[in-house]
């Protein structure tokens, strides 16, 4: 699964919101998931899967 931030149907993010929601998931909220064995988060090829 990419890395990337799901929106509802209809919903919409200017790009500063995108970029702010992109830096909270990729710098805080999948490595502490990663941290806590929930996901397999690989920065480099940006994909997140389910952990242990």
């Amino acid at each position: 699964m990419v890395a990337d931030p799901i929106l509802c149907e209809g919903e919409t993010l200017d790009s500063a919101e995108y970029l702010t929601i992109c830096y909270e998931l990729h710098h805080n909220l999948l490595p502490e998931l990663a941290d806590m064995k929930l996901v397999e988060f690989d920065r480099g090829e940006d994909e997140v899967r389910r952990g242990q």
